[in-house]
């Protein structure tokens, strides 16, 4: 198999999940780089025997799953009724033996069906992230990669690209909330751990990705009886991670936001955990310098854990290094950043809470400001912008208290 044109195809496929330009899969480069992919691996064969023959019919299978998947997606974005006969007829064909080893297909197809019956509207270059479109490049990235696993037994080649698909596995998580994907994820990175040694350096990453990983099935069963395991494996994470890590920050921060979610899932808030999670909070945003693109994320981390805090023991002094810690967050943040709004709105509820004790018109301002700021950056179907005028709605309604 050529992999320079194994390669071609896959950037195409993923520049069409990230930009939606249909002219890209529709360019005639990328329907020769597909004709070039599948005479490069030609088929041994049914069922082949020797080894060297069933590595052949491996790699067939995967040019036959990266051209299929290009050949469909240009099947669905053509307004060539002729292309679109042609080049569905020609995917379905390649794609059918795919069918039989990687299951996932079939719900990669199922998805791009969908994106024919709701074509997307706008100029393409401008219609960024299109949800139907990443799940299915999420989908294919899966079903080649577990192809790819198959062939290689050396547990440090393997290891690493199972970990790949584990992280495939919770994005595809979080975009649909299905736990048997987390599920998936979590089976990889225990068989993984598995046969990671104890002094392994990539040993502590794979053990916050554990914790992050129960983390999140936990929210999506809404269970809050299992917290413990997700903080055993956090601090197992940051315990295995030497002091002078680059990574030892961030899986302090890590630890600090399990140990609080663990704080505030009993029925009555534990002081005692928060204060652990301020401790270990405050720990990692000393280490991270400034310049450093985590120091957003964790002084973020921060102010969440200090205005919990502060809600829990209604101490003011945590509220004001909430408000300090968020202020830093925001001002660390890109301007093109994605959680850039949410934090934004984040510093606003604090203030709101000020507001509510000392009823300044000053402290009025400055909650509905930021409130305001967000509802004029964000569109109307934005969850941030939704939160934000429910948070406008509270802050007028607490001035009409006073």
């Amino acid at each position: 198999m050529d992999d320079e044109r194994y390669d071609a195809v896959r950037e195409r496929l993923g520049r069409f999940a990230r930009t939606s330009d249909h002219r890209d899969v529709l360019a005639g480069a990328g329907l020769r780089d597909v004709r070039a992919l599948l005479a490069s691996a030609p088929d041994p064969g049914p069922a082949p025997r020797r080894k060297k023959a069933r590595e052949a019919r491996r790699r067939r299978l995967m040019a036959q799953h990266t051209a299929g998947m290009l050949l469909y997606t240009r099947h669905v974005v053509t307004a060539d009724p002729a292309v679109r006969a042609a080049d569905g007829a020609l995917a379905q064909e390649l794609l059918a033996p795919v069918l039989e080893t990687t299951p996932d297909t079939a719900e990669q197809l199922a998805r791009i069906d969908d994106m024919a019956e709701r074509p997307l509207t706008g100029d393409p270059p401008t219609v960024i992230f299109d949800p139907r479109r990443m799940l299915t490049y999420i989908d294919g990235q899966i079903a080649t990669q577990r192809l790819e696993i198959d062939a290689i037994t050396d547990p440090e080649e393997r290891n690493p690209l199972l970990m790949a698909v584990a992280g495939l596995h919770h994005q595809r998580a979080m975009r649909t909330s299905e736990v048997g994907d987390v599920e998936d994820a979590l089976l990889l990175v225990d068989a993984v751990l598995a046969v990671t040694p104890d002094d392994h350096p990539t040993r502590p990453g794979r053990l916050n990705y554990r914790a992050l990983y129960l983390r999140d099935r936990l929210v999506l069963l809404d269970d809050r009886e299992g917290y413990g395991e997700a903080v055993a494996a956090a601090r197992a994470a940051f315990d295995a991670t030497p002091e002078d890590h680059m990574d030892r920050p961030m899986h302090q921060s890590n630890l600090a936001m399990r140990v609080m979610e663990l704080a505030t899932a009993r029925d009555q808030t534990d002081l005692g955990e928060l204060d652990e999670a301020v401790d270990l909070a405050e720990a990692a945003c000393r280490a991270t310098p400034v310049g450093d693109e985590a120091r957003a994320t964790r002084y973020h981390g921060l102010h969440t854990i200090y205005l919990v805090r502060f809600l829990a023991s209604g101490w003011e002094p945590d509220l004001d290094r909430s408000i300090e810690a968020g202020r830093t967050s925001v001002e660390a943040t890109s301007l093109d950043h994605t959680d850039l709004a949410a934090r934004i709105l984040s510093v606003s509820s604090a203030y709101l809470e000020k507001f509510r004790l000392h009823r300044t018109p000053e402290l009025r301002g400055m909650a509905l400001s930021s409130a305001t700021m967000v509802l004029k950056g964000t569109e109307r179907h934005d969850p941030t912008h939704q939160a934000a005028r429910h948070l406008r709605d509270a802050i007028l309604a607490a001035d009409r208290a006073r």
